[in-house]
């Protein structure tokens, strides 16, 4: 159940790389926007490490999203 959790939050995190791809937006640039070290965010990707609230609210904020709808599974 766990590994299955870790897995969800892993996909969701993979998600949110390829929007900000997308709109062509800095890592660094978003990270700095976030208030997060790069290497925090690199965890985040790909090692499935699940970010705090705060972090998913100051996300959702700069890409401009609902963040219950692209977040919903780390609100449960």
């Amino acid at each position: 159940m766990i590994k299955k959790a870790i897995e969800w939050e892993r996909i969701i995190m993979k998600q949110l790389e390829q929007i900000i791809r997308s709109r062509g937006i800095k890592k660094k640039w978003f990270c700095e926007q976030i208030g997060v070290n790069f290497s925090t965010f690199w965890r985040w990707i790909h090692k499935g490490i699940k970010p705090r609230e705060i972090h998913l609210d100051k996300m959702a904020s700069v890409l401009n999203v609902n963040k219950r709808k692209f977040f919903n599974e780390f609100y449960k």
